[in-house]
Parts: C-alpha cells; structure tokens; sequence
C-alpha cells in the first residue's frame, strides 16, 4: 500500500472521524464556558470534557454507556478530593496516591476498562496542576462536572447517531488489515524466500489482524436488526471464509519452494496473492468512504491461466515422486487460493445486498463471538488475591512511581509544572515492561516534537482563531492515534497544553517548554525505574499462556474432526484458538524487549508459537476440504475422522499435563510424530489428487503436528518460567 492510500485509509477511519466527534465536543463545551463564564472555567470544563473524552474510544455502545458515566463520577471525585486536600501536602499526596492505586485496580475490569483508568489518572495530574482547584475546590469540581457531563451527553448522542458508518468503517478496516496479511502470504511465494522469517511476519500480521477482525466482530454483532445490518454481518463472514482460505494454503510451503525451485509458478502465485490483497483494498476503501465497491476488483484470469499452464507442464513430466509432490502441492494451493479470488470476487455483491440477519445462519446467536464484557467485582478481587498478582504489583508499582513524582515536585524550581510527571508517569506506565519502555520513548519523542510545532506556530504571531484551530486540529489527532501511534498523540497533546496555557496567559511560554521535556524525562525515569519495583515480567504468565493454547487448540480440533460438522461451533473454536495464538505469540514479543535475564527458552518458544500456528493452518485446511470435497470421502471417513480426534486429543492432553501437572493426563498416547513419517511418505503425493487421499494426508499432518506440540511441551515444562526474581 502506497503512502498516499494509507493516508487515505486513515483518514476516512472510524480513528479520525471519532477523534473529530471528540475533538467538536470538546472544543464546543471549552469555547461556550469561555465565552459565557471566564478562560478559568473553562479550563475546568475542558478538563472535564477530555477526562470523559480519553472513554469515548471506537467500540459498541453497551460499552460506552459503562464507560462513559463512570469516567464522569470518578473524574469528578478525583478533581474535588485534589482540591479540597491541596492545602494540606500529607493529605493532597494521601489522596492523589489513593486515587492512583484504585485507579490502576480498575484494569482488572478488563482491557476496556484501559481508558477509565488513564482517565482518572488524567484528571488527577491535571487538578494538581490547577490553581483555582486549590482555591476554590468545590467550583472548580462544579465546572469540571459540567464539562464531563456535557461530554457524556454529546458523546453518546454523536456515538449513536454514527454507529452505522463507525461499524462499517471498523469492518472496512478489518479488510484492510486483511489484504496486509495477505501481502506477508505474498512473500511465502517468492523464489528463494526465508521461510522462518516469513512465518514470523505471518504471525507477527496474524495479531495485528485477529484484533482488527475482533474490533470488527465487536461492533457489527451489537446491533442485527436491519437489512443493512445484515449487509454488515454477510460482509464480515465473507472476510473470515477469505481468511480461511488464505489460512489453509499455508501448510503446502515448504513443498512448493522444494519441487518447484526455478519454475515460474512460485512467480505467478506470488502475483496472484498480491493482486488479491489490492482487490481487498479496494473493496475496503469503497466501504470506508460509504460507496458501494466496484463490481469487478481485478481481472485474476492471467495468472490462474499461467498457473493452469504450470500444472500442465508438470503434468507431462515423468512420474518421478518429486513431481508428483509438485503437481499434488501445486494443484492444492491453486485450488485454495482460487476460493480466496472467487470469494473476494464476490465481496462487491455481498457488500451492497441487504440481507435480513435472521437469514443468515438462521438468526444464530453470535453473543459468543464477542468479546466478554466488564468483569464483575468478585473477578476483580480473585486478581488481586492471586499468587503474584500482575494487578496489585502494577498497582503497587504506579503508586510509588506517583509518590516519587510528588515528591520531587515538591524540590523542582519550576513547581508549578511538576504535575507534568505525574501526568507522564499515568500514560507510560503500564503493567507490561516492554509496553512502558516503548511508550517512554514516544512521549519523550512526542513532546519535544509538539514543543517545536508549538514554538513554530507561536513565533508567527498568530491570531486566536488559528490558534483555536490548531488546538481542533490537535485534539484530533490525539484522540485518533491513541492506540495507533501513540507518539502522534504525545505530540499532539502537548500542542494543546502549550497552546492552551499561551492563550489563557498563565505561564512564559520558553520556561512552559522547557519544563515539559524536563518532566516528561523525569517522568519516563520514575516509570521505567518502577517497571523494576516487583516486576510482573512476561515468562510468570507463559506457562497459563501455553496452556491455554493447548486447551484451544483441543477444542478447535474436536469441532474440525466433528461428525457430522457444526458450523457455527467451528467458527467459534476457530476464532478461540487464534485468539490464544495471539495471546502467546503477543507475550512472547514482548518477553523480547525485556532485559535478557528475564528471558527464558526463547528458541523453544518461538518454535512452539510457530507450531502453534502451524497446527491451526492444518485444521483450516481439514475443514476446508470436508467442506468442499467431503461428498467424496469413502465410507470409512467417519472412523478415520474419529480415531485422529482421540490422536490428537491425546497428545494436546499429555502437553498440557507436561506444561501443568494439575491438567489431566491421557490414558494412552498415541504414536510419536517420527512414527508417521511412512504415512506422510506414502500419502503426501496423491497422483490421482483422490480426495480420500488428501484426506488421509492431511489427518497425517494434523497428528504430526500435535504429536510435536507434545514432544517440545517438555523443553518448555522446564524453563524455569517462575524462577528467580
């Protein structure tokens, strides 16, 4: 994707046009208090409206309406107890520290709950640096409700009053993130490309893409009602099967890049791959700006007649097994990638034909596929009690980071400003190392790049309206990239306080400058020293983590290996085992960014995320196949079928007990994977591409597969995970 249409892809976003809703509301309410009540009132409101603002992320609106108001009570709690406690410097710390361990204890509600954390903490930061929160604390707090309560009323109303296009702009960016992957699917096909290398990009694009399609799932299954609502749903399956498809052409690879090097089919699959990826562009572009897509996306007939023309080629070589590994190879990846064209193909017409919802899997319930809402208090406090709790330690943690920051606000000549640590400290510091230490960088990076656009835009001498402008602008983009591109919003944000404080006159803009860097360094110093206080590192959560895949990838087997199929339970263990995929492929990434003595079986690990994927590929093409040619199996299927179910569950269930005694183990294990080999040897190359034959192959593959996910469980059962510090 070129620079000029991932401009475009962004700014038609649902990111940007939220972040103008957010950026109208709070520009509105500021700008009213001003003009009718004092700049001091309206920095309390404005204060306000961006404390409730930081909840009013894209998502589904049952969320919201939790989010929202609580963000409006505990801001305004927080915004009065600073002031009333501000004349008393024991009490104002007592008060700040109290507000900022139950702040960081909301984060065991969920991720959601992320915002309403940050928010509080937001609002807390900024009361402290407040004047008149000191002065007269229970008008201030009255303003500032005035200001979030005006928010939560604009804000919800906007959020309704968009949620149509805010659900096709998510699904719109699903697709987008889907043609992505399937450029990294792209680079498998290229001659002479290292494929390890490849599968890491795959599933490095894979997370990125399962949160897409979860943002998308999220926001499209909240409301079926409609006939446009069922266009929505139609599209979003549509997606999944053309990510199915891509998912079970995986598994051939290493075959293809063995028989088929210095051939050109390698070439024409890698073009047709990419051709496919830019079509997904432009059916999701269309859907970002509201347009219907157009009806035809590409012309694919050139390379499939090219690739049809390989097969021949090797159709008419000698029958050695090499180029009946080819032609068989060859003939199943074509055959996989042609469902993935013909479907997105198809995408145009699907994405403009209403549809009732109750048509479509006959009105199943999708609530399952969902994410899980808010957790309730009894979760809550389960987190807290648990052996090393990551909760408490995180609380724990950001409370002596903010204790630090009082108190050498207290020492600093420019005290006034010190509450600009605090604010660092409440959006870099997060219960992940690796997390906290990339944020420090983007807000140190960011602020010193908003303190430059500030002193450039001021030393032109502007009048008030651009400068008004500017802050709209600002806001936008803070609000737009705060879980994009963070850096963007540090920069962002800091604009909107030097401008702020250059229009209110309340401070020498060159000292106001200064005072940020210096802070913000400060800041990040105090959070990254934190993030060594009781440390929750990454490997403590590993063995739950391989556990959990290992449990999701017994139950996608049993719905894949299921006689007869069931669809929808299918489609949900399927997006339960990607999502552990994820889970571990995510805290292994991050275990990397730690220090390396904290770092544990990282070959082993990476092998087994590797596996992990791997596995989930060979049961997308299993169901692929029963799906597409399961009319053609012989009577025997159904045994062979349940015989792989018990391999397979026997296998996953002696890994899990590897990893976790506690887990039960199987009663007998099957074969070790080694023991296949002749299988693979005999069925790997079906000369007649019989669909009994690629049956059996592929079953083979599915308990090879299993069989070395149960062999590596024990390298990993003893790496140590929860030894040492």
């Amino acid at each position: 994707m070129s620079f000029a249409q991932l401009l475009q892809r962004y700014f038609y976003s649902h990111y940007v046009h939220s972040g103008l809703r957010v950026a109208l509301g709070v520009l509105g309410l500021t700008l009213a208090a001003w003009a009718t009540l004092g700049p001091h009132a309206a920095a309390a409101v404005s204060s306000g409206a961006l404390g409730t603002s930081l909840t009013d992320l894209p998502g589904p609106l049952a969320e919201k309406r939790r989010l929202m108001p609580a963000a409006v009570v505990l801001g305004t709690l927080a915004t009065l107890g600073v002031g009333l406690s501000a004349g008393t410097p024991w009490l104002n710390a007592a008060v700040v520290l109290g507000i900022t361990f139950v702040s960081a204890l909301l984060l065991g509600w969920g991720r959601a709950a992320l915002p309403l954390s940050v928010g509080t903490l937001f609002v807390t930061a900024m009361a402290l640096g407040s004047h008149e929160a000191a002065a007269d604390p229970w008008q201030h707090a009255g303003w500032f409700l005035a200001g979030a309560g005006g928010y939560l009323l604009w804000g919800l109303v906007a959020a309704r009053a968009a949620a149509r296009r805010t659900r096709q702009q998510a699904l719109a960016e699903s697709l987008h993130e889907l043609a992505e992957y399937l450029r990294a699917k792209a680079d498998c096909y290229v001659p002479g490309a290292d494929l390890e290398r490849c599968y890491a990009q795959l599933v490095h694009r894979q997370t990125l893409l399962v949160e897409r399609q979860q943002a998308a799932r999220d926001l499209v299954l909240e409301e079926l009602r409609t006939p446009a609502d069922g266009t929505l749903l139609a599209t979003l399956l549509a997606a999944f099967d053309i990510y199915e498809a891509v998912l079970s052409a995986h598994t051939d690879h290493a075959l293809l890049h063995r028989t088929l090097a210095g051939a050109d089919a390698l070439d024409f699959l890698h073009e047709l791959v990419l051709k496919a990826a830019r079509a997904l562009d432009t059916v999701a572009a269309a859907l970002m700006r509201d347009q219907p897509p157009p009806a035809a996306t590409a012309c694919f007939k050139p390379e499939l007649y090219a690739l049809a023309y390989e097969r021949l080629r090797l159709d008419a070589l000698a029958p050695t097994p090499d180029n009946q590994a080819a032609r068989a190879a060859l003939a199943a990846t074509v055959a996989k990638i042609e469902r993935c064209v013909v479907r997105i193909q198809e995408l145009p017409a699907i994405a403009s034909r209403p549809v009732p919802p109750a048509e479509i899997f006959g009105g199943a319930d999708f609530a399952a596929f969902r994410s899980p809402p808010l957790a309730g208090l009894k979760l809550l406090i389960a987190q807290i009690r648990a052996p090393r709790s990551p909760l408490l330690r995180h609380a724990l943690r950001l409370s002596a980071a903010v204790g630090a920051a009082l108190a050498l606000g207290r020492v600093l000549p420019y005290e006034a400003h010190g509450y600009w640590i605090v604010l660092t400290i409440a959006l870099v510091l997060r219960p992940n190392f690796s997390i906290t230490q990339q944020r420090q960088k983007d807000r140190l990076l960011g602020n010193l790049t908003g303190c430059v656009l500030a002193a450039a835009l001021l030393a032109a001498e502007p009048p008030a309206v651009l400068l008004l402008a500017a802050i709209f602008v600002a806001n936008t983009v803070a609000h737009a990239f705060v879980t994009l591109r963070y850096r963007y919003t540090a920069t962002a944000g800091c604009v909107i306080v030097l401008l702020q404080v250059h229009l209110t006159g309340s401070g020498a803009g060159e000292v106001t400058m200064l005072a940020r860097v210096l802070d913000t360094v400060l800041g990040g110093l105090l959070s990254i020293g934190a993030s060594h206080l009781l440390p929750s590192w990454e490997r403590y959560a590993m063995p739950a983590l391989l556990r959990g895949l290992l449990d999701a990838a017994g139950a996608h087997a049993r719905a894949t290996l299921a006689e007869p199929m069931d669809e929808l339970a299918y489609r949900l263990a399927r997006k339960r085992y990607h999502d552990a995929v994820v889970a571990l492929a995510g805290a292994f990434e991050r275990m990397l960014a730690e220090p390396p003595d904290q770092q544990r079986a990282v070959a082993a690990l990476e092998r087994y995320v590797a596996l992990g994927y791997l596995l989930g590929t060979q049961l997308v093409a299993l169901h692929m196949l029963r799906l597409h040619r399961g009319s053609e199996f012989e009577a025997d299927a159904p045994e062979r079928l349940r015989a792989s179910a018990a391999a397979v569950a026997a296998s996953l269930a002696a890994a899990a007990h590897a990893i976790d005694p506690a887990a039960a183990a199987p009663e007998a294990l099957p074969p070790p994977a080694n023991a296949l080999a002749d299988t693979l040897a005999d069925d790997a190359l079906p000369g007649d591409w019989h669909a009994e034959r690629l049956l059996v192959r592929r079953l083979a593959l599915i308990r090879a597969s299993a069989g070395e996910l149960r062999e590596r469980a024990g390298a990993l059962a003893a790496a140590g995970w929860s030894a040492g510090p």
